[in-house]
């Protein structure tokens, strides 16, 4: 039953589409195509031609083809900069655990003067 309403859509749908150009184009319901999708069609080719010759062009003339290759050689490669940055963050991890762990103990070492200073003020 539900297939039977889903193909009643499909068709009323494509019925409508008939009447609106730019949708007849692109699903086919009509044999012909109006003339505006050929020149659209020769339009965007030669853009996208023109487009990819440009970029091309600059390419080859800026040379980024050797200089990507020289980037990515294996001797020259980004690995031993980001395993240094890695071992650089780590470390700098490693030194703001030490500085907590200083802190916590220059806050218990204060405590415990306070609360020294706070027996001997009581024995007096």
């Amino acid at each position: 039953m539900e297939e039977d309403t889903a193909t009643i859509q499909l068709v009323t749908i494509l019925l409508l589409a008939q009447d609106i150009t730019g949708l007849n184009d692109f699903l086919m319901t009509k044999p012909t195509r109006s003339p505006n999708f050929f020149i659209f069609l020769v339009v965007s080719i030669v853009a996208m031609s023109l487009l990819l010759l440009g970029l091309e062009q600059f390419v080859c003339q800026a040379n980024l083809s050797k200089k990507i290759i020289e980037y990515f050689h294996p001797q020259r490669r980004m690995e031993p900069k980001i395993k240094k940055i890695y071992q650089e963050f780590k470390l700098m991890k490693k030194i703001k655990k030490i500085i907590k762990l200083l802190l916590v103990i220059i806050e218990y070492d204060n405590i415990r003067k306070l609360q020294r200073d706070q027996c001997e003020s009581d024995l007096t």
